[in-house]
């Protein structure tokens, strides 16, 4: 009689998948940029809004910009590109640096330039600690 490995087998591997699924860090990303005002106002901020949802945090922030009529780019987060809704503030980390997580909240992404410049912000979720 053979005997067959196939059923231990598809278990194992459907226990691996499971934990890499669990494991795998949620991502997110939102976009400001300057566009054309009205009237007198030549250039507005168009911030993106973004949510952290309670239990977790924001982390490995990431951090793009662009501003193609200066031909001026930028990965280095700034002390007052990310505004908290809630605490009704600018985010920034220890001296007045960049943040380097976010916590659970409401938060305002924005970006400084000419008309067209763009910025990106990216990150991770993972539970709060």
């Amino acid at each position: 009689m053979k005997r067959t490995r196939s059923l231990p087998v598809l278990a194992l591997a459907g226990i691996l998948l499971t934990g890499l699924w669990c494991s795998a860090a949620e991502r997110g990303s939102v976009t400001a940029r300057i566009v054309t005002g009205t009237g007198f106002i030549h250039a507005k901020q168009e911030p993106g809004e973004f949510t952290i949802k309670p239990g977790t945090k924001a982390v490995n922030l990431r951090y793009s910009w662009q501003d193609p009529k200066s031909g001026q780019k930028s990965d280095k987060l700034g002390a007052s590109n990310i505004y908290s809704v809630d605490e009704a503030k600018y985010v920034a980390g220890p001296k007045d640096t960049a943040p380097t997580e976010l916590p659970a909240g409401r938060y305002r992404f924005v970006v400084g330039g000419g008309v067209g410049a763009e910025g990106t912000l990216g990150w991770d979720i993972v539970p709060a600690k």
